[in-house]
C-alpha cells in the first residue's frame, strides 16, 4: 500500500474493505485480499482498532454474486459487517452508507466524550481600551 497512502488513513475514523468478488484470476480469493489488506494495517500500526466494513463488490456480475455469497459468512464470523454491493448498479449502497454513517456517528460521539475541556483567556480591558482588538 504505502506508507504515504497509510498516513493519510490514519486520519479515517473507520475503514470499508471494497473487496472484488468477481475477480476473472482464479487464483484470487477475496478473503485472502483482505487478509493481506489487515496484515499491512497490521503491521503499520495504529489502524487495526479502527471500526471496520467490509464491501462485497460486483454482484451486479453473476459469479460475482456467488464468490459474494460464499464469503459473507466467512467474514462475518470474524466479526465484521459484510455488505454485498454493486457500485455499478448502486445495488446494496444505501445500506452500506448508512451502516458507514451509524460507525462515524457514533467514533464522533466517543471523540467528543474524551476530549478534554480548553480554557480560553479572555483579557478584560482597563478603562475601556482596547488596543488588543
Amino acid at each position: 500500500m504505502g506508507h504515504e497512502f497509510l498516513r493519510h488513513v490514519e486520519r479515517c475514523a473507520a475503514l470499508v474493505h471494497v473487496l472484488d468478488c468477481a475477480t476473472l484470476e482464479t487464483d484470487r480469493d477475496p478473503v485472502k485480499d483482505f487478509d493481506v489488506i489487515e496484515e499491512e494495517l497490521k503491521q503499520y500500526g495504529g489502524l487495526s482498532d479502527r471500526p471496520r466494513i467490509i464491501a462485497l463488490n460486483k454482484i451486479d456480475i453473476p459469479d460475482g454474486k456467488a464468490m459474494a455469497d460464499l464469503v459473507q459468512k466467512t467474514l462475518e464470523a470474524r466479526g465484521f459487517p459484510v455488505f454485498q454491493v454493486s457500485a455499478a448498479s448502486r445495488e446494496g449502497m444505501q445500506e452500506l452508507i448508512y451502516a458507514m454513517a451509524q460507525i462515524i456517528q457514533k467514533v464522533r460521539k466517543e471523540q467528543k466524550a474524551d476530549q478534554v475541556a480548553r480554557i480560553v483567556l479572555r483579557p478584560i480591558p482597563v478603562d475601556g481600551y482596547r488596543d488588543w482588538e
